[in-house]
């Protein structure tokens, strides 16, 4: 693959990823003016989540009933901040990443294995590169 072509879709999903960076900032700035109690319960759900992590490897009394009571925990948080966002008309994930492509997350890639959204990129890419070395021959510029 010519590197040119690499470089241009690496800056597609760049730009792709800012655009969703800059709305979900937008969403989350939205949400604390209005709701501010959402976002309370985004960081009371990211705290249980550390939480979980570290129990997980420690030597702890009860451990399984204690990460399965924590697990329940955030699950009930995570239905009470969709519960919010919904009875105020808005979608249950909209303060949550939004991707164009659920499989690579807007990176290209699963894994090392290039993602259909990618190969996409690369046929409309070479596709559009076409297009235009046929017009500039057409005009007498190829």
């Amino acid at each position: 693959m010519i590197n040119g072509y690499k470089e241009e879709i690496s800056k597609i999903y760049s730009r792709i990823q800012q655009n969703e960076d800059a709305a979900l900032k937008k969403r989350k700035l939205e949400i604390s003016e209005k709701l501010p109690e959402v976002l309370d319960i985004e960081r009371q759900i990211a705290k249980l989540c550390i939480n979980l992590s570290v129990i997980s490897f420690k030597d702890v009394d009860n451990r399984d009933q204690y990460l399965k009571e924590l697990r329940e925990k955030i699950t009930d948080l995570r239905i009470k901040k969709s519960e919010l966002l919904a009875s105020y008309g808005y979608p249950i994930d909209y303060v949550s990443r939004r991707y164009k492509c659920n499989k690579c997350k807007d990176t290209g890639y699963i894994g090392s294995t290039r993602c259909v959204c990618y190969n996409q990129k690369l046929v409309k890419l070479y596709y559009n590169c076409l297009l235009y070395t046929s017009d500039a021959a057409d005009e007498g510029l190829g």
